[in-house]
């Protein structure tokens, strides 16, 4: 079986990003951040394409539920070294809720 290289991905993915914003005329990124696998490969390569002083994180918390993504989060943004002000948490539990209960769903509930 062949290893798994994953500096060539990662290469050619920052390659692509760093292109596409310099093609289309942006500089900068605003990436939601989550604190998972996925939202953290995104801002690491954010980072590579752009520098740190181009990426700006937003964090989107469902209430305390999401504390330890929160964190996690925090720990990536200050791993990529991003200036602290260029981080915002916005808690969306506000604006989901309402969503949930017109539906009929309410949070917390299985079934």
């Amino acid at each position: 079986m062949n290893a798994i290289d994953p500096g060539k991905p990662a290469q050619t993915l920052t390659l692509f990003m760093r292109q596409t914003f310099r093609r289309t005329g942006f500089t900068d990124a605003v990436i939601a951040v989550s604190g998972g696998v996925d939202s953290a490969t995104g801002l690491f390569l954010a980072v590579r394409a752009l520098g740190p002083a181009h990426v700006f994180p937003l964090l989107l918390p469902y209430g305390s539920l999401s504390e330890s993504g929160t964190n996690d989060a925090e720990a990536a943004i200050k791993v990529c070294q991003i200036p602290k002000q260029h981080t915002r948490v916005l808690d969306i539990q506000s604006f989901v809720d309402p969503r949930f209960w017109f539906v009929g769903f309410k949070p917390g509930e299985t079934g």
